[in-house]
């Protein structure tokens, strides 16, 4: 699985979260401290399970945190902020 962001979204984070600027809608979407650590990753090129991997050694997670970053990256690809390709 490949997953891009889009050329037309900016993000801006500090130590609570982020925002996510989509250029073209004109739209902006907040995201928690562990959304910023995927968004980054997603950023560095990281693919899914990397990211799942790298959260349950770094964060407090359940072990079903892999369908929790799932989700999110679903809810990513609906705001049409990243493409995702098999």
């Amino acid at each position: 699985m490949t997953i891009r962001i889009h050329d037309h979204v900016r993000s801006v984070s500090d130590a609570d979260g982020a925002v996510l600027l989509d250029l073209k809608r004109g739209k902006y979407f907040s995201i928690n401290a562990t959304g910023v650590e995927i968004w980054q990753k997603l950023e560095s090129g990281w693919s899914l399970p990397d990211i799942d991997a790298h959260l349950q050694q770094t964060r407090e997670v359940p072990a079903s945190s892999r369908h929790d970053v799932a989700t999110f990256i679903a809810q990513l690809q609906r705001a049409e902020l990243i493409d995702v390709a098999e």
